[in-house]
């Protein structure tokens, strides 16, 4: 019976020697030992097939959005050739309306927002879009009315919500020492060896929604007003905030 408690502790301490050497070995050195890469088919149930098809999966990934990026390009450049229609009428209702100090738009901007901090979202050539001249071109006799549906459906606009990335819909949050404490090097390790390392940062969802705000001139003075995408749009508005200079 000795003997054998010999060996038994013999074996454990050799274990115990291997994981260690491992782990400094991963640590300080950045070298993944032979016992890594065993414990890592172990964890993921196969040899390294599920970090190709992580890669595979990245890859498709990366297609998709490129080709969504692309749509968000083409359908930009379409309502960019609809507005440049429209400045023309947009500019003779300028005329007209400074002469009656009537409604005037200085400047509207369409896009996305993150409805916490009321900041722009996403890349600004994609996911917003100046639609000044579109808000003017529908002026009449000094006030605007537009129903009360998602913008991207009349003429000079288009969806901004296209040119979103996947990281623009999360963002890094302060982490607590609870959170620090639970995010030990072990999981780092683990989840590094499947491939999931850079989904580890702590992250909070955004509410990403689209608006559009518009500056505008009336019987002499300046104001600003905000709508969400599906709101109607009336113009002058008793909404709006006076806007001193």
């Amino acid at each position: 019976a000795t003997s054998w408690e010999s060996f038994l502790h013999l074996c454990y301490s050799s274990l115990v020697t291997l994981v260690v050497d491992a782990i400094v070995a991963e640590l300080f050195c950045g070298v993944t030992s032979s016992v890594c890469a065993k414990l890592s088919r172990v964890i993921k149930g196969n040899d390294f097939d599920g970090a190709e098809s992580s890669v595979d999966e990245r890859n498709r990934e990366l297609g998709l959005f490129r080709r969504q990026q692309q749509q968000a390009e083409n359908a930009r450049d379409e309502a960019y050739r609809q507005r440049n229609v429209m400045e023309r009428q947009a500019k003779i209702s300028v005329a007209k309306e400074e002469r009656e100090e009537g409604l005037v738009i200085i400047k509207a901007i369409y896009g996305v927002m993150d409805s916490e901090s009321y900041e722009w979202v996403g890349d600004r050539r994609l996911c917003s879009m100046d639609a000044t001249a579109q808000v003017q071109f529908w002026v009449q006799d000094s006030s605007v009315h537009l129903p009360a549906m998602s913008k991207k459906h009349m003429l000079g606009f288009y969806d901004v919500m296209m040119g979103l990335k996947t990281g623009d819909w999360t963002r890094d949050k302060p982490a607590t020492t609870d959170d620090w404490e639970k995010i030990n090097y072990l999981a780092r390790i683990v989840k590094r060896w499947r491939g999931s390392w850079r989904s580890s940062r702590l992250e909070d969802k955004r509410k990403l929604v689209v608006v559009l705000t518009v500056r505008y001139k009336f019987a002499g003075q300046i104001f600003e007003v905000m709508y969400y995408d599906d709101q109607a749009v009336d113009l002058p508005s008793s909404g709006a905030t006076i806007v001193t200079i």
